[in-house]
């Protein structure tokens, strides 16, 4: 789940600090986990990514990864 995050001065991003996309400026993002409702995803990557507090407004798309439903 990436989330697409505006205050007053724009879209908030986050500098990758590991894997392929390290050093580069992304948006803040996260798995949502087992049994975890959309809303409650948000808010928790929004406080662990940003320490922030954030809410959940329209949703603008969605991917799925088929090849995780495998594992």
């Amino acid at each position: 789940m990436e989330l697409v995050i505006r205050d007053a001065e724009g879209v908030l991003l986050v500098e990758r600090q590991r894997g392929p996309c390290r050093g580069l400026w992304v948006l803040p993002g996260g798995t949502v986990r087992f049994g975890e409702g959309l809303d409650a995803a948000v808010r928790r990557i929004g406080r662990d990514e940003l320490a922030r507090v954030v809410r959940a407004g329209a949703m603008l798309g969605i991917i799925e990864y088929p090849s995780h439903l495998d594992r």
